[in-house]
């Protein structure tokens, strides 16, 4: 039986893709590096990030808004009801005022909280702006 010989067609190289693979690490270390950045910067100002599929998110409990020393106007920046502190070691101070200008008169009410003191004081909703002064924090009671 007679040997037919076929022509004979070289393969292709294989096409390089190490440009592709390159770029595809790069991409994946800009994003793990990214979230690390973003991890330790949260941790470095005393936050913590807790992903929200995670089952420490749904264990954690709901955060709590306090008001520390400042002004603020009622309706906007803080609402009317009760709240309370549980002092500090130094105390602090309070005031409901009609107004921000500075006057005695714009006081309605105001009471000093000894050192580390537990103490209660309710904003009206006809009070215009309340005052936090010292360490306490203050949350809705």
């Amino acid at each position: 039986m007679p040997v037919i010989d076929t022509p004979h067609t070289p393969t292709p190289p294989r096409k390089r893709r190490t440009g592709r693979i390159i770029l595809i690490t790069l991409v994946a270390l800009v994003v793990l590096c990214g979230g690390g950045i973003a991890l330790v910067a949260a941790l470095s100002k005393g936050g913590t990030t807790v992903v929200a599929d995670s089952p420490a998110a749904k264990s954690q409990p709901p955060q709590v808004k306090a008001w520390g020393a400042g002004t603020y106007k009622v309706g906007e920046d803080i609402t009317a009801g009760s709240y309370k502190t549980t002092g500090t070691e130094f105390g602090c101070y309070w005031e409901r005022l009609k107004g921000d200008s500075g006057e005695f008169d714009d006081i309605i009410a105001n009471d000093n909280i000894d050192n580390s003191a537990p103490a209660r004081m309710t904003i009206k909703g006809t009070d215009r702006f309340v005052k936090f002064s010292g360490d306490c924090k203050w949350i809705k009671a």
